[in-house]
This record gives structure tokens, C-alpha cells and sequence, in this order.
């Protein structure tokens, strides 16, 4: 992760890349951008974790991601066309849009958290 820039009001946001044909491993760009100034739409999601001890790899940046299983079937069901993703092609979802490692940054984040939803072009729910 990079360090993300409070006095801009930064947030992470992803991008979840179109499935292939022979693959329907989730592939995601993860890009900064600061809620003071201009920011593309984005969908905010709110879900329920699930078993954290039940997981699936992504790639984020080209990188191996471990996330829990409720989270891949949510960005699963983003990409392959739910009814909120016609409102943006970026989604914030927490667990990967905020350093979980580093304890300032959640801090900092939780704070923006009602901004960040509020901010959203809609918040889209998943309950597993």
C-alpha cells in the first residue's frame, strides 16, 4: 500500500477487472484518489464478512490477495453485473481499500467512513 494523503481526504478505490473467457479468478487495480478535489463515481459497499477463516485468493496490482469468501462472491457478483454496478465501474470495500496493517491509516479511515458512503454513487449491501 501506498500512504495515503490526509489533508486530500484520500481513499483507496478498486477496480475489478472483466472475467476471461477460461478464468474467473477476480484480477483488480487498486488506485488512489482524494475526496476534496475530483474523484470518479464509485459503489461503497457494505458487507458481511463471513467465516474470516474461509478464503480465496485475488490479485490485486498483480499481487496475491487473500480475502474471505462472502467479500469474493460480492466482488463476483459486482463484475458480472448486479443492478448497482451500472452507477460505477470503482468499488471501496474496507478490508481493501484501508491498510489493515497499519493502525493510523484504519484509524484515519474510520473516521472518513461516513464521507466515504456518503460520497459513494451508491452503497451497494451484501449479506453473503
Amino acid at each position: 500500500y501506498n500512504d495515503l494523503d490526509k489533508s486530500r481526504s484520500e481513499i483507496r478505490l478498486l477496480r475489478i477487472l472483466p472475467a476471461t473467457k477460461d478464468d474467473c479468478t477476480l484480477r483488480c487495480e487498486l488506485f488512489t484518489f482524494p475526496l476534496q478535489g475530483d474523484y470518479p463515481r464509485y459503489v461503497a459497499l457494505s458487507y458481511v464478512w463471513g467465516d474470516t477463516s474461509i478464503t480465496e485468493n485475488i490479485f490485486i496490482n498483480g499481487s496475491v490477495t487473500p480475502i474471505t469468501k462472502s467479500l469474493a462472491l460480492a466482488l463476483r457478483r459486482f463484475r458480472d453485473g448486479c443492478p448497482a454496478s451500472k452507477y460505477a465501474s470503482f468499488l471501496w470495500a474496507d478490508v481493501i481499500c484501508v491498510n489493515q496493517s497499519n493502525i493510523a491509516e484504519k484509524t484515519h479511515q474510520v473516521r472518513m467512513m461516513a464521507m466515504t458512503y456518503e460520497r459513494a454513487a451508491c452503497v451497494m449491501s451484501w449479506l453473503g
